[in-house]
């Protein structure tokens, strides 16, 4: 098991700290039970792939729609930066969704998007290998998901998005990105976050055991 952790100071121990003290919560009810957004986070990944900022414009106004403009702002910026990048215009003013058919019976209520966000990035890192994946992943699904999980895109699998990931519920993969100065002691300080959720998450103890020796490995 990595060792205590070490005394650090500035932001990097308010970002452990705070994640460490957070709950598991899901997101706002009013997104989570809006119907016909369970398929969000896999909509925001195809934007991207596509690049197609009239897509992600879309989405950036059903995020606030719902309220979620920690998701609008990157989407919009994420729109921008593909139209500098592609030519293609960003609307000014997306068209609106169309007006779903009334349904003979009420619609399960669709998950979160940042918990589908979450667990859709795990698997796929677990189906590239894992720590083994690393260098191989699709940057561009990383981004995505790190929209509907809320943080700033850069498209690096590192701690951010793994405490993320473990915030919304699943266990994370170990990351794949550690700062160059300060590895282990940054290591040690994300194991002590890891523990903290492995001590209150007895019945997948297993599993974030596995997790705590990648971090070691990586």
């Amino acid at each position: 098991m990595i060792g205590p952790l070490l005394a650090l100071g500035g932001a990097l121990l308010g970002t452990f700290a705070v994640a460490r003290t957070m709950k598991r919560k899901g997101e706002p009810t009013s997104w989570a039970a809006a119907p016909g957004e369970s398929d969000f986070a896999s909509r925001v990944e195809t934007a991207i792939a596509e690049e197609s900022p009239a897509q992600l414009a879309e989405l950036a106004a059903r995020a606030a729609a719902a309220g979620r403009q920690d998701i609008a702002g990157p989407l919009k910026k994420e729109a921008e930066r593909i139209a500098a990048k592609t030519g293609k215009p960003v609307p000014t003013a997306p068209a609106p969704a169309p007006v779903p058919q009334v349904q003979p019976q009420l619609p399960a209520p669709a998950e979160a998007p940042g918990l589908v966000a979450a667990r859709g990035l795990t698997e796929y890192l677990q189906s590239i290998g894992g720590l083994k994946g690393r260098g191989k992943e699709d940057k561009g699904r990383v981004r995505a998901a790190q929209i509907v999980m809320a943080l700033e895109p850069d498209g690096l699998y590192g701690r951010k998005t793994a405490l993320k990931v473990a915030q919304l519920g699943p266990v994370p993969v170990v990351p794949y990105y550690w700062p160059r100065t300060n590895t282990e002691r940054a290591k040690r300080a994300f194991a002590k976050v890891i523990e903290g959720y492995a001590n209150a998450d007895q019945p997948r103890a297993s599993q974030w055991a596995a997790l705590l020796r990648d971090i070691e490995r990586a």
